[in-house]
């Protein structure tokens, strides 16, 4: 995950193991750099600008114009997010910025339709595995709203998302190593996010797992140790996670959604509790080869009494 790469690298440089040595992940820590990368990678983004001092804000206010997102330039997900769209929300941030943090602003996007380009590359950086998933809400959106988190994994890429994300690929260059890239979806076309140099979070991996009917685990063991990739014989399947909030009432009960999605649940998960306050405090895993029935199942789950 994403607190254990640095370390992870500092060991593969301190022991000479192969690998992302600390100099690697400069690309994938810092938006500023991705950006450039994407850019090289022929991606659409939008524009941004390296944050560190008051002039800075201002200069990007001029330059980039409102509304903007303010983000950590090394950070995870939507932690100490700002979203800038008024005179009063700039003095905000620069009321509780610490000015030790170095920012990143960008253009806020309207598009609330967030993908990803998924995948685990070899040791000669060929994508062996790749799958992508829809959120049904921005992190941004759960962080602001304490909405209950869903996202699922669909049957079929688009092959345009797919060219994108194999030129993001060839560009950073990462080798054995899991990918985790976010696009928003804007119409027919996709502008990249990050990249992060590991699967996407919490129990995703699970997620993939189910729906490709695979075992990523083992298929990244394979990849280490050489040998290769075991490729999976099912047609894949829709796989949605979706959570749900201890204190939140819904209009049906566990045990009743238990019992119309028997054959289709596939595990329940409690969350940890780094993890419960933005994405909820229990995670079920769903299979269909429907996306109408998926959606019935994301409608049936979220349904506040």
């Amino acid at each position: 995950n994403e607190y254990w790469l640095e370390l992870d690298a500092a060991l593969r440089e301190q022991f000479n193991v192969f690998g992302a040595k600390p100099e690697d992940l400069k690309k994938t820590k810092f938006k500023s750099e991705m950006k450039k990368l994407f850019q090289k990678a022929g991606v659409p983004v939008v524009p941004g600008a390296v944050i560190k001092t008051n002039e800075d804000v201002d200069k990007a206010v001029q330059e980039i114009g409102l509304p903007m997102i303010a983000k950590p330039d090394n950070g995870v997900g939507a932690a100490a997010t700002f979203k800038l769209e008024t005179e009063d929300d700039i003095n905000h941030f620069k009321a509780e910025w610490d000015r030790e943090t170095v920012y990143f602003f960008e253009k806020f996007v309207t598009s609330s339709e967030i993908c990803t380009f998924d995948g685990l590359l070899d040791s000669n950086g060929n994508i062996v595995f790749s799958t992508t998933f829809d959120y049904a809400h921005t992190p941004l959106d759960l962080m602001l709203y304490k909405m209950d988190n869903s996202y699922y994994v669909l049957k079929d890429m688009d092959p345009k998302l797919r060219q994108y994300g194999e030129a993001i690929i060839k560009e950073f260059g990462m080798k054995e190593r899991f990918f985790h890239i976010e696009f928003f979806r804007e119409g027919d076309d996709y502008i990249a996010i990050e990249y992060n140099n590991r699967p996407a979070g919490g129990f995703t991996i699970d997620v993939y797992n189910y729906a490709h009917s695979i075992d990523l685990y083992k298929g990244y063991a394979d990849v280490v140790v050489g040998e290769p990739f075991p490729a999976s014989h099912f047609e894949p399947l829709y796989c949605l996670a979706t959570s749900r909030r201890a204190n939140s009432h819904y209009a049906y009960s566990e045990e009743e959604l238990f019992d119309k999605y028997r054959d289709q649940l596939k595990v329940k998960k409690i969350m940890p509790a780094a993890f419960a306050e933005l994405q909820g405090d229990y995670l079920y895993m769903l299979t269909t080869p429907s996306r109408e029935e998926m959606e019935q199942m994301i409608e049936d789950f979220g349904k506040k009494a």
